[in-house]
Order: C-alpha cells, then sequence, then structure tokens
C-alpha cells in the first residue's frame, strides 16, 4: 500500500464550507484539518459531509464523541457527523475506511485552541462516525459551518489515499545491484539488463 494525496483545499477567502472534491477511489483515507478561525469570524461548527459527486445532506449519518475526556454523547439518523467545535482554531486527523458496499466507519481527533495563551490548556475531542451509505464510495468531503461565521483564509483539508501507485523516477545509466543474488543491472530505454 502506498499513501497518496487524493485532494487537498485551502481557503484563499473566509467561507463557511471547506470541501475537497473528485477524490479518487481508496478504500482505506487519513484526512487531515486544519481549520482557522479568528475571534470575528463567529464561532462555526466543525461538522461533516461527505457523498458521491455531491455531499448527502439526508439523515443518514450517526456518531458517538468524547469531550476532554467525558461521557460520551451519540447523535443518530443526523443530516452530518460533527467533529469539533469552538471559536478558534483547530487540528484535526481522520480515518476513514471507504469501501462501496460498506457502511464507511470513521475515526477522529481533534485539538482546539480552546483559549489563546499558555495558560489555558487545549481542548480534545474523540469522535467514532459512520456514514450509512452502501452503494457510493467516497469522493467528496466537506467541513461546513453550521453556526455563526465562516473559515478563515488559509483552512485545509487534505486527504491521503491508500491506493496510490509507488512510482520512481530512475535515470538511463542507473546500476541497481540486487544483494540476495549478488548481481548488477543496467538501466537502459527502461529495461534493466544484467551486468
Amino acid at each position: 500500500m502506498a499513501w497518496r494525496k487524493a485532494g487537498s483545499t485551502t481557503l484563499g477567502s473566509a467561507s463557511g464550507n471547506l470541501e475537497v472534491g473528485s477524490l479518487s477511489s481508496n478504500k482505506f483515507m487519513n484526512i487531515m484539518h486544519h481549520q482557522n478561525r479568528s475571534g470575528s469570524s463567529g464561532s462555526p461548527a466543525g461538522s461533516i459531509r461527505m457523498g458521491n459527486g455531491s455531499v448527502d445532506a439526508n439523515s443518514n449519518y450517526a456518531l458517538r464523541n468524547s469531550a476532554n475526556g467525558g461521557s460520551d454523547a451519540t447523535i443518530v439518523s443526523s443530516a452530518w457527523n460533527d467533529f469539533a467545535g469552538g471559536s478558534l482554531q483547530f487540528l484535526g486527523i481522520a480515518y476513514m475506511i471507504n469501501i462501496t458496499s460498506e457502511e464507511k466507519l470513521g475515526i477522529y481527533h481533534s485539538v482546539e485552541v480552546g483559549a489563546t495563551g499558555a495558560g489555558t490548556a487545549p481542548n480534545r475531542r474523540e469522535t467514532v462516525q459512520k456514514w450509512a451509505n452502501t452503494s457510493d464510495e467516497v469522493d467528496t468531503y466537506r467541513m461546513l459551518n453550521l453556526a455563526s461565521g465562516s473559515y478563515d483564509i488559509g483552512s485545509n483539508v487534505t486527504v491521503l489515499g491508500s491506493d496510490g501507485v509507488e512510482s520512481l523516477g530512475v535515470q538511463d545509466g542507473a546500476i541497481y545491484y540486487e544483494t540476495d543474488t549478488n548481481k548488477e543491472f543496467l538501466l537502459y530505454n527502461n529495461t534493466w539488463t544484467e551486468l
């Protein structure tokens, strides 16, 4: 398995949504979020919708989460999955299975500033979620604002996919030494020839 960038979006202007679309087909996805939020931009919620071609806004999501190690909260038959809250910046990492015929399960971890300065500890949130779709792969992923305000310039969502193809640019004249057989090979015109 070779991880590769499947898609990435960085905001050039403030927006209530941050979407990565046209994602390549991948069984596993690693999703990295960094949302900037200033006090003047309000308090957007870090919520997620996903889909194939467009996002699913129907009640097909369910989640369980815990904030700062507190008791679990569950939300079922929702039109989105909750990921982070607060009014300042947050960083999040998500791991998701993306098999067409199965519900899309995800594990999300986020850390939020809480309040600026070293006198206040950051907030953390752990979330497990699912998108109850068993007929589509996720190729569109959106962070959305369900409260007032917007995500600031520079906010980013980057998706890595598991089904990449490893490639290596090797120039003609390269020599490869095979340690198992103790043989050397020379590359010329995309052909390896034993020396």
